[in-house]
């Protein structure tokens, strides 16, 4: 699929800009940030609030991105095991903040709790993105301990309706557990993920203001107690970040001319790479900072979007990669050039890249872009 004029346009401009190698003038960078931002679906370039420098990107955020940049051509889709992500492109995160709750224990020092709340400050606008999958990730840290037992137990998380002093008074509704195991720190400690789909579902359509999450430890059986009483896994859960999977309204609309159902019959060999002379894929270098969008753009630093350059004369080669119909204006051209032009070298096979930014809110976010990439070029 060759990549829209709005993008283009955007190439040619940066073809020339990198063949002159010289510094953007105003006028040329507003030019390339308004092409970009189209591209990106972007209103505006976000409005940070605070440096760069100062926003906590996640470790598995970053991880995230590195396996992003290793998906299949032809797919910006989110591959998360276990999770029923549909057809994300977008990843946003909102970290959590733990809140003191009044059945805090202490037992000889050691601070002991069965609950833990977590509130989000969750701010998504369901109007251009479709949620498809919510994950709250945690990390569970064990306290050190010689008398430590043995044994697992189960973390429940709930989506909190109605904060109370006790189990008693408050209202939840249970969204997923997970079994841990209480045996030594490098077996216990570690990320652990739980799906709150339905808790996000609810903050959208009702109040948004009670984004609340409530994890609760169920008592260790352990040899030589009491079941009815078991003993309480010492430890606490830290570093809790709502992973948001959604698809932008563009990706979505894109997706659907491309169904089967709608999808145009292509040349066969679409898909093949051409690099031959004189239609050829050549390297071109984009370098966001060039534009002023290293403050907000986290990763890559830029990307080699590549271009098509070259005539597509009669006759044309087996590997000139053209369709039937740029074969016969080629024809017609070579006989009378004045009345049909030349058939056009034009991207023919594109791929998307994977792009780590923050939002106008400080929040992290992972997000693909489709045709982003030349992979082939040929005559149309």
């Amino acid at each position: 699929m060759a990549i829209g004029p709005p993008v283009l346009g955007l190439l040619a401009l940066l073809l020339t800009l990198v063949t002159c190698e010289r510094q953007l003038t105003p006028s040329e960078r507003k030019i390339v940030s308004d092409a970009f931002l189209k591209t990106f679906q972007m209103s505006q370039v976000p409005q940070i609030r605070k440096p760069r420098s100062e926003v906590d990107i996640p470790d598995f955020m970053i991880e995230q991105y590195r396996e992003q940049t290793g998906l299949d051509v032809d797919t910006t889709n989110f591959r998360k095991p276990g999770a029923f992500t549909g057809h994300s492109n977008t990843l946003t995160t909102f970290p959590g903040k733990l809140l003191k709750h009044p059945g805090t224990m202490v037992k000889k020092g050691t601070i002991v709790e069965d609950q833990t709340v977590l509130q989000f400050d969750f701010q998504f606008d369901p109007k251009d993105n479709d949620m498809q999958a919510a994950i709250l990730k945690v990390y569970w840290k064990p306290f050190l301990s010689i008398k430590r037992k043995s044994g697992s137990f189960r973390a429940k998380v709930s989506d909190l309706l109605k904060l109370g002093h006790d189990r008693d008074s408050q209202i939840f509704s249970p969204l997923d557990s997970k079994k841990i195991h209480h045996r030594d720190s490098e077996l216990d400690e570690g990320w652990y993920e739980f799906d709150v789909t339905g808790a996000v579902e609810r903050w959208l359509e009702q109040s948004p203001q009670r984004t609340r999450l409530l994890i609760e430890k169920s008592r260790m059986k352990v040899k030589g107690y009491s079941k009815d009483v078991g003993v309480l896994a010492q430890g606490s859960f830290q570093n809790p970040h709502l992973m948001v999977f959604s698809e932008s309204s563009a990706h979505k609309a894109r997706r659907e001319r491309r169904s089967p159902r709608n999808k145009p019959k292509r040349a066969k060999h679409r898909r093949r790479l051409r690099r031959s002379y004189p239609c050829e894929r050549q390297s071109m270098f984009v370098d966001f900072a060039d534009v002023g969008w290293n403050d907000w753009i986290v990763a890559p630093a830029g990307y080699n979007a590549y271009m098509c350059v070259g005539e597509c004369r009669f006759p044309l080669p087996d590997h000139a990669n053209a369709t039937n119909h740029a074969v016969v204006q080629t024809l017609v051209n070579s006989v009378t050039p004045n009345a049909v032009p030349q058939a056009c070298c034009v991207p023919t096979d594109t791929s998307p890249i994977s792009m780590l930014y923050l939002n106008e809110y400080s929040k992290v976010v992972l997000k693909n872009y489709q045709d982003m990439v030349v992979e082939g070029c040929g005559c149309r």
